[in-house]
């Protein structure tokens, strides 16, 4: 029986909203379906990408695990993230989970084939360890943690990859060097989420085209700050140069976890310790 998962959109939504399901059946029959099951939806869903895979219950729920942090309601499979994002963590789900060979992409919108990027993006330390006091200090005082401290497992990479997909133009570094930092964590899982949701608040705020790249990275700022600080913290901190305050307080909204402020040991003390750049 052949088996596919999916990535359908419909123009009546907000961007980068999309539905990733599975089907045993025709995914141009099941995206018809989805469509007159759906009555409050006025246009069609369009299939943007379809993999064939030998078991699309696996390769599903292994995709919406990956994409848990992006999901829009727990009970539907629908995700805000960008079409790119979606299609190189599907594809390197399914890729993981079978081998290449066995994954065959049949539709793809853009380009026939597929072309997965394995990219990724940075993080930073946010140690929670007890205890402490709060101060502030330099980051030249800071000594990381060796690489290895923490091994990522293959859900986690995929993660991380998700992440540096929806920050890479204000954040951009390498897969490679966003895994070994990550893996400098003892609670690399922990700081994943942290990005993960510094990544959602971002697609809320800045990934409209036509806002400049001083803004995005100007909000991308913000977001990591205030990962770290309650907004009225962040908001004393941060002059924006192109962000209004107005403007800043909505985009300090968007970011939805209680701060987790970076903590070091120094001697032994754990200092908790708020930094930027």
């Amino acid at each position: 029986m052949v088996e596919y998962v999916y990535i359908l959109k419909n123009q009546s939504y907000l961007p980068y909203v999309l539905k990733i399901g599975r089907t045993k059946n025709s995914p141009v029959i099941r995206a018809k379906q989805i469509y007159w099951n759906a009555t409050g939806v006025p246009e069609h869903f369009e299939l943007v990408y379809v993999c064939q895979v030998p078991d699309c219950v696996v390769a599903e729920d292994a995709i919406h695990k990956v994409l848990s942090s992006y999901r829009k309601n727990g009970s539907r499979e629908f995700f805000h993230i960008p079409l790119k994002v979606a299609k190189n963590a599907l594809w390197s789900v399914c890729e993981n989970l079978f081998g290449s060979a066995a994954v065959e992409v049949v539709i793809d919108e853009e380009v026939s084939g597929a072309d997965v990027k394995k990219e990724s993006s940075v993080k930073r330390h946010l140690k929670k360890e007890g205890g402490g006091r709060l101060v502030s200090c330099s980051i030249d005082e800071i000594s990381e943690s060796p690489i290895g401290t923490s091994v990522i497992d293959d859900g986690q990479k995929a993660r991380i990859a998700v992440i540096n997909e929806v920050l890479k133009e204000v954040f951009p570094i390498s897969l490679d060097e966003m895994g070994e930092s990550f893996s400098r964590d003892k609670e690399p899982e922990r700081e994943i989420k942290v990005w993960e949701h510094m990544a959602k608040a971002y697609m809320k705020v800045a990934t409209d085209e036509l806002l400049s790249y001083e803004f995005k990275k100007e909000a991308y700022h913000l977001l990591l700050f205030r990962s770290m600080e309650y907004k009225s913290e962040v908001l004393k901190r941060i002059k924006g140069k192109v962000i209004s305050r107005r403007v800043a307080k909505k985009i300090l909204d968007a970011y939805e976890l209680k701060p987790k402020p970076l903590s070091v040991r120094r001697g032994e003390v754990i200092i908790t310790e708020f930094t930027g750049s």
